[in-house]
């Protein structure tokens, strides 16, 4: 990945499964454009996902989870 993320570390976006780390340097500008405009924190719920564990998932076949372009995400404080 040749963009430097701003706000993400790569181990966010880490399989739990296998450990694998494999993510688009293009989500990680738009989730560092994203953080800046919210102005709080946002935590990477799920990033990349190997096979395996996009199948224990329930993920699409065909998920961007498995190719590093994808991350389901929430804000660090869930109270408004």
């Amino acid at each position: 990945m040749i963009y430097q993320p701003e706000f993400f570390q790569l181990k966010e976006f880490r399989c739990p499964c296998c450990g694998k780390v494999q993510v688009a340097a293009a989500l990680v500008l738009v989730l560092d454009v994203l953080r800046r405009a919210w102005a709080d924190t946002i935590l990477v719920n799920s990033g990349f996902r190997c096979p395996i564990h996009n199948k224990e998932v329930g993920g699409a076949l065909r998920s961007r989870h498995l190719l590093g372009c994808a991350a389901d995400i929430r804000p660090r404080d869930l109270t408004f």
